[in-house]
């Protein structure tokens, strides 16, 4: 079960749905679910960000880009074509 928690594997055999594709479905985005979080493991101590004062969430990005964007396409009398603001 590459280390697969006991109690992942119990919500993964009591997943059920209306046939037997929406089962396998299922199962499948379980599986890339596990997968993806496995195997980038190492970059999710999120605990460890949190103690050296790192941001954790998007927060951060969104609300700079929020003010790039603003000040470039936003000047007083400034009008944009969509090509323009490419």
């Amino acid at each position: 079960m590459n280390g697969m928690p006991s109690f992942a594997f119990s919500i993964q055999q009591r997943s059920t749905g209306g046939s037997e594709y929406s089962l396998r479905a299922k199962q499948e985005a379980y599986r890339k679910a596990y997968n993806y979080l496995n195997t980038h493991r190492e970059w999710m101590d999120y605990r460890e960000y949190r103690r050296q004062g790192l941001p954790i969430g998007s927060g951060v990005t969104e609300a700079a880009c929020k003010t790039v964007f603003t000040q470039r396409f936003k000047e007083s009398g400034m009008s944009w074509k969509i090509d323009g603001g490419r």
